[in-house]
């Protein structure tokens, strides 16, 4: 019997992992979870929602490993352990069998592809799926991941050259794309759909912080107005809103004053869990995890707000990447998805 190897690194990659183990195609398989994480909030959040029955074999080969930014010596130390972990699972993979992989923006992809034979599907992980599609360059992208001391040092140990050959990629994307001589396999979020389970509260909001302070995309006192008048707009329309904050975050930055709920799943899981109350809106700047459960809500429960932005109001990021998620959501033509720009709240 076939295997396929799933290496995901976050919580979103671990639900796109599952809907493709369950996908038709690929069921009749031995299928091996390999969790490629070390940061302990994405490793509690990927722990407390895996499914045991689901998997032949499950690994935390990096559970052991945190990288210390400021140490060279540790760093690399740290990449031969990691190295020496992958390498025990990568000769077990044999040319027939498949791998899914979390996403192309790491090394470790590329040292993945350059040792083993096999055909290999890209998870999607979010919004960057779309940029990665339709843009994705490997020169730049090479030069980005060796733009920082780690990723050097990766680069020098994992002896990586970054020649790719896209007829061994494809893309397991729930985003319709135009392809772009890149391989898709289109879904539509058919399993984890069938596992919703409905229990709306009335005249509630989430809103679904997203790490822009802690990217550097968005200055704190930026950020922290923006999301006062859009919480302030859905107050004075009666709603009781609440600030969802990413995983990635420090609270630092949060004003006493909003209103708090924090879920240690990724927020796709909620609409799985029936003692969870679910918001009959939920809102975002351009959070994927906001488009995904529109994707999983088959019967437009619920309404989604998109709140746009200025291109003024960021400080370190292209405007061409997040219009081209605005232009995307928008060409899905979904009834219950609203785009508003930040002029209506402070109006």
């Amino acid at each position: 019997m076939k295997n396929i190897f799933y290496f995901v690194r976050t919580p979103l990659q671990y639900l796109n992992a599952v809907e493709a183990r369950n996908t038709d195609k690929f069921i009749a398989a031995e299928h091996h979870l390999i969790v490629l994480s070390d940061f302990h909030r994405t490793l509690s959040q990927i722990e407390s929602i895996i499914q045991n029955e689901l998997w032949t074999s499950i690994d935390f080969p990096w559970k052991q490993f945190s990288a210390k930014k400021n140490n060279p010596f540790f760093n690399a130390l740290n990449v031969f352990k990691r190295k020496r972990k992958l390498d025990k699972i990568i000769s077990s993979i044999q040319v027939n069998d498949l791998i899914f992989w979390g996403n192309l923006n790491s090394n470790w992809f590329f040292y993945i592809y350059e040792n083993t034979k096999s055909l290999i599907y890209i998870l999607d992980d979010g919004f960057v799926s779309i940029s990665t599609i339709l843009n994705i360059d490997i020169k730049l992208l090479k030069s980005t991941l060796v733009g920082n001391k780690l990723g050097k040092i990766e680069r020098v140990i994992l002896r990586l050259k970054y020649s790719v050959n896209w007829e061994r990629i494809l893309f397991f994307t729930n985003f319709d794309l135009p392809q772009r001589n890149r391989k898709i396999e289109l879904h539509s979020y058919e399993y984890l759909s069938k596992q919703f389970k409905n229990n709306t509260l009335n005249n509630t909001v989430f809103f679904i912080g997203q790490p822009l302070i802690f990217q550097k995309m968005m200055k704190k006192e930026v950020y922290v107005q923006l999301v006062n008048s859009i919480l302030k707009y859905y107050e004075t329309k009666n709603f009781s809103v609440f600030y969802i904050p990413h995983r990635s975050t420090t609270m630092d930055y949060i004003p006493n004053h909003w209103s708090i709920k924090s879920f240690n799943k990724p927020l796709e899981c909620i609409l799985f869990d029936e003692k969870i109350e679910k918001p009959i809106i939920f809102a975002s700047f351009y959070s994927s995890a906001l488009y995904n459960i529109a994707m999983m809500d088959k019967n437009s429960i619920f309404e989604y707000n998109y709140w746009q932005f200025d291109e003024s109001d960021l400080t370190n990021f292209p405007y061409k990447i997040i219009n081209e998620v605005y232009d995307f959501v928008q060409s899905q033509n979904k009834s219950n998805i609203r785009f508003l720009h930040k002029s209506v709240a402070n109006a």
